[in-house]
């Protein structure tokens, strides 16, 4: 009741930062409770008043948490119960766009790709600034299989009715990068960034494109435009990147400091665990780095980079069965795509070098070094 009352009190509420900033923790809430109708009537009233968009998924957390979460069992149950009550909930009669949103989310989390996509089709005749929002998983769903041509093509699709939509053009910059083009891919973060307007738009652009930098193995580049990032306010993920370019850079120090802020702001931070442990493996503390690394794959136990730096840590260090199990957890595309000289540890570490700065846990990004792109 406590929920309904505050969606309510939203919609009827003036036209407002806090209100636009309020509502997304209202509408997951009623989600979790199964809500559906009243979570609906509060996203489309909130839609229809304001000309800010929410950004990416967080006007659903921490409903998609469940959706997205690492352990798939627990996702699969989720998603079959949510399905038969969002059914059960006969929204779909009056909030047709939400009720399809809802089930393609819910479609892609069981692994049912042709249905979601369907119920994205339905999305995608709608008009495209008002529901915006209602694209990020499915342009998720398209990069994380690598299908980038698609992903390119819809999120111009979308760009044509919602120009200064920043999201889609950076998640399509990544896909161009990822499709050899690294040139292109940086010049449309760099346009994004031109064009990103208000503080939160400004500090999510340009960690976003440093990063990309960083991928690009530009890391002067890179470390000057998250030390921008930082300077207006950035939190989120830009020490991690930041600490990352300065490792690649020769500044150890420097790196770390980073580093260990990145993990106290964000103790789940799993990359910030990755790029810490090769840090200290590099300098030559191989059981410290041993620590950060299966910090990581308790996070995310396919995380491909960790494998890779924690078995040379574990060479290193004399465990030899260590090594040999971490090493057979290496996707065979990864080490057939180094082509270093021989020998499993020589191998592992020209992984390392020709992948420049990415590290990311999603393996889409992998294609920017393992296709030897432009540029």
């Amino acid at each position: 009741e406590r929920f309904e009352e505050a969606a309510a009190a939203l919609a009827a509420a003036p036209v407002s930062e806090a209100a636009d900033a309020a509502w997304p923790e209202v509408f997951s809430a009623l989600l979790c409770r199964g809500r559906y109708r009243e979570a609906f009537g509060l996203g489309d009233a909130m839609l229809e008043r304001s000309a800010r968009t929410p950004l990416a998924n967080s006007f659903l957390w921490p409903w998609w948490h469940r959706v997205s979460s690492r352990g798939s069992d627990k996702k699969m149950k989720f998603c079959a119960r949510e399905l038969a009550r969002l059914e059960d909930s006969g929204a779909a009669r009056d909030f047709p766009a939400w009720s399809a949103y809802c089930r393609g989310v819910l479609l892609l989390g069981l692994g049912r790709d042709a249905q979601a996509l369907a119920e994205h089709a339905r999305i995608l005749r709608l008009r495209a600034p008002r529901y915006a929002l209602m694209h990020h998983p499915f342009v998720m769903h398209l990069l994380l299989a690598g299908r980038f041509e698609r992903t390119i093509a819809l999120c111009r699709t979308l760009l044509a009715g919602a120009p200064d939509y920043w999201w889609f053009r950076c998640r399509m910059a990544e896909a161009i990068m990822a499709r050899g083009d690294v040139p292109g891919g940086l010049r449309e973060f760099a346009r994004a960034a031109a064009a990103a307007s208000g503080e939160r738009a400004r500090r999510a652009v340009t960690t976003w494109h440093g990063a990309a930098l960083l991928w690009a193995g530009r890391y002067r580049a890179a470390l000057r435009t998250l030390d921008e990032g930082a300077a207006i306010g950035t939190k989120i993920w830009v020490n991690c990147w930041r600490g990352a370019a300065r490792l690649k850079l020769g500044d150890s120090r420097g790196a770390l400091t980073d580093l260990d802020a990145a993990i106290e702001a964000d103790p789940e931070d799993l990359e910030a665990y990755q790029w810490r442990g090769e840090a200290h493996r590099l300098a030559g503390r191989h059981a410290r780095a041993l620590l950060d690394l299966d910090r990581a794959l308790a996070l995310d136990p396919k995380y491909a980079w960790a494998y890779v730096n924690r078995a040379l840590a574990r060479g290193a260090l004399g465990d030899e069965k260590g090594f040999a199990a971490d090493y057979a957890r290496v996707p065979p595309d990864l080490l057939a795509a180094a082509r270093g000289p021989k020998g499993k540890r020589a191998l592992l570490e020209a992984a390392l070098s020709r992948a420049k700065g990415v590290r990311r846990p999603e393996r889409y990004l992998d294609a920017l070094w393992m296709r030897r792109p432009r540029g």
